[in-house]
């Protein structure tokens, strides 16, 4: 359980992508009321709200909705191009969606087949 006044609070980069979680310390007013100055890019919202996260997704936060979604993750990896030339995947979502495949269509075949 949280320390009285502090509140677990998420962040996210300038593409919504899931960061690091923090401990929010609030302020206490006059009257009692604790009052929470929410930083940019940051939201009480839990990305794991489902926990059915799967492994090879990232969270991302859709500011207009205020709720967190689940994209794939293959940065880091080596996928291939329609020319069979490798390429590092440094963004979120499925390479698929952008024409990549897992595996070289023609692996091992020489110019003159």
């Amino acid at each position: 359980m949280a320390e009285r006044g502090m509140l677990p609070i998420y962040y996210y980069d300038a593409n919504g992508v899931y960061a690091h979680k923090e401990m929010l310390r609030g302020y206490f007013q006059e009257n009692g009321d604790i009052v929470y100055h929410v930083p940019r890019n940051a939201t009480f919202e839990n990305p794991w709200w489902d926990r059915q996260v799967n492994e090879g997704t990232v969270a991302v936060f859709d500011e207009k909705a205020r709720v967190w979604y689940h994209v794939e993750d293959h940065r880091g990896e080596t996928w291939f191009n329609h020319r069979d030339e490798p390429e590092a995947i440094k963004r979120i979502g499925n390479p698929k969606d952008w024409g990549l495949r897992t595996q070289q269509r023609f692996a091992g075949v020489g110019p003159h087949g």
